[in-house]
C-alpha cells in the first residue's frame, strides 16, 4: 500500500539537490518520517507527517502514508479515518480501499471488511493482498474459554447482630467459531448456622435469611425467607450450617449488530432455606450505537412465581466510556415492581473500572448476564454496587467487587443492609479477534 509511493519518495530526494531539499519542509517530513518508519517508529513517523495535512488537506499521497502509518502504528480507528478521506480525494481508489479494508480488520470489524476485500478480489482477481485479507476476515478461531473462579463473602447486619455467608464459583464460558456461546456457571456458598442466625434474630417473627446471588462479578449470596418461628432451645437451633448450590446454563449466538442467548438456573439448598428453584431466561442484543439488551425472566419457588423484563442501553459516552442507564419490571403477587438503574464502565488496555446504582422496588431479581439469582423474601429498595479489573500478562486477569443492598422495613423487621463482596482471577484462551 505504501511501499510503491514510499519508493517515489526516496526518487525525489536522492534526484534533489542538497539546496532545493533543504528549502522543501514537505519533503523533509517524507524523508523524516521514511527514516521513523524504517526503525519501526511508526506512531511517531505519522504524527509527524499528520502536522502537514492542515497545510495540504487535498494531498492524496499524504492522507494515504498517514493511514498506512497508523494501521502499522496498531491505530485502526485513525488509520480508517484518513483511509476514508484518501478515497473521497481519490475518487475511489484501490489502494485507498484495501487500506480501509484492513483497518476495519484491525478494528475487528470483520463482516464489513470480508464485504470489501471480496468486491476487490472481483475487481482484480490475483490481487495476493486482498486474497490475504480475505481469508484473514474470514478466519474464525475454532473456540475461545474464557474461565473464570472467584471467592465470594457476605455481611448481613440484622437487629444488632450480624450473620454471613461465604463461598467459591467457577465459569466456564466457551465461543464456539466466534459466533456460537455455551457456558455454564457453578456457585456453592456456605450460610452461618440456623443457631447464629436465630440468635441474631433472624429466625424469630419470619425474619430474612440468606439464599445466595449467583456467580459472575460482583455475584454472592443475597437473602431469602427464614426458617420460620423457632422456640429458643429447639434442637433446630444448632449450629447446622446450611449449603447452597447453584448452577447456570447458557447457550446463543452472537453477530457484530445483533445477538440472543437463552439462560436456565437450578437452586438447591436442601430445602433449608428457600427451597429448590428454577429460572428460565432469554436476553436479545442489537447494537447499532452501543449494545441495547432486552431480557425476560421467570423465577420459579415453591411459594410462586415471578416474572422480570428488562431493558438497557450500554451507549459510548467516548472510546473507553460507557454510560448504561437500565429499566425494569417485574409482576409479583398481582403487582407490578418497577425499578431503575445507571451504570458507568471505564475500559482500556490496562483494564476496566465500573460503578452504579439502582432504585425502585424489586423482590428476588434475576439478573441474567452476571448471571444471578438474588432470591429475597423482603423487598430491595436501592442499591450501589462498584468494581474493577487488571489486566495480566498471559490473558490473565484480577477482578474485584462490592455490592450494598437496602431493604425496605417489615412489620417485624428495621432496614437492613447487605454487603456483598468477590475477588476472582480469569483467563482466556486467545486475544479478543
Amino acid at each position: 500500500m505504501g511501499s510503491c509511493l514510499l519508493v517515489g519518495v526516496s526518487l525525489m530526494v536522492a534526484t534533489s539537490s542538497p539546496q532545493a531539499l533543504a528549502a522543501d519542509p514537505y519533503s523533509e517530513r517524507f524523508a523524516e518520517a521514511a527514516a521513523l518508519e524504517g526503525g519501526g517508529e511508526f506512531r511517531a513517523a505519522a504524527e509527524l507527517l499528520e502536522a502537514e495535512l492542515a497545510a495540504y488537506p487535498q494531498d492524496y499521497a499524504l492522507v494515504l502514508q498517514v493511514g498506512w502509518l497508523r494501521y502499522n502504528a496498531g491505530d485502526y480507528g485513525r488509520a480508517i479515518v484518513h483511509y476514508r478521506r484518501a478515497i473521497e480525494l481519490s475518487e475511489g481508489s484501490y489502494d485507498a480501499r484495501l487500506g480501509l479494508a484492513y483497518g476495519l480488520l484491525g478494528r475487528g470489524d470483520r463482516d464489513d471488511a470480508e464485504e470489501l476485500f471480496a468486491l476487490l478480489l472481483r475487481e482484480a482477481p490475483d490481487e495476493p493482498r486482498a486474497k490475504g485479507g480475505l481469508d484473514a476476515a474470514r478466519f474464525r478461531i475454532p473456540v475461545i474459554a474464557a474461565p473464570t473462579v472467584a471467592l465470594t463473602g457476605q455481611l448481613y447486619p440484622v437487629e444488632g447482630g450480624m450473620t454471613s455467608a461465604v463461598g467459591a464459583s467457577v465459569g466456564l464460558p466457551l465461543i464456539i467459531r466466534e459466533r456460537l456461546l455455551l457456558g455454564v456457571d457453578y456457585n456453592y456458598a456456605r450460610f452461618a448456622s440456623y443457631g447464629a442466625a436465630a440468635r441474631a434474630g433472624l429466625a424469630e417473627g419470619g425474619g430474612m435469611n440468606m439464599s445466595g446471588l449467583g456467580p459472575g462479578v460482583g455475584g454472592g449470596p443475597g437473602f431469602g425467607p427464614g426458617p420460620g418461628p423457632l422456640a429458643p432451645g429447639s434442637p433446630l437451633l444448632g449450629d447446622l450450617a446450611a449449603h447452597r448450590h447453584a448452577v447456570y446454563l447458557h447457550a446463543g449466538a452472537t453477530w457484530r449488530r445483533f445477538g440472543f442467548t437463552g439462560h436456565y438456573g437450578y437452586i438447591n439448598d436442601g430445602g433449608r432455606l428457600i427451597g429448590d428453584a428454577h429460572i428460565a431466561g432469554v436476553a436479545l442484543r442489537y447494537s447499532p450505537l452501543g449494545d441495547i439488551t432486552a431480557s425476560g425472566s421467570g423465577s420459579f419457588y415453591g411459594d410462586g412465581a415471578i416474572a422480570r423484563f428488562a431493558l438497557a442501553w450500554a451507549a459510548p459516552a467516548t472510546r473507553w466510556l460507557a454510560v448504561t442507564p437500565g429499566v425494569a419490571t417485574q409482576a409479583y403477587g398481582g403487582e407490578a415492581l418497577p425499578a431503575g438503574s445507571l451504570a458507568l464502565a471505564v475500559h482500556g488496555r490496562p483494564g476496566a473500572l465500573w460503578l452504579g446504582g439502582k432504585g425502585g422496588r424489586e423482590r428476588r431479581p434475576v439478573y441474567l448476564h452476571l448471571p444471578s439469582t438474588f432470591s429475597v423474601d423482603g423487598e430491595v429498595r436501592w442499591g450501589l454496587w462498584a468494581g474493577g479489573r487488571i489486566n495480566l500478562p498471559a490473558r490473565l486477569h484480577l477482578f474485584a467487587s462490592w455490592e450494598l443492598h437496602r431493604f425496605a422495613a417489615t412489620d417485624v423487621a428495621a432496614p437492613a443492609s447487605a454487603h456483598l463482596l468477590a475477588v476472582g482471577l480469569g483467563w482466556r484462551s486467545h486475544p479478543s479477534p
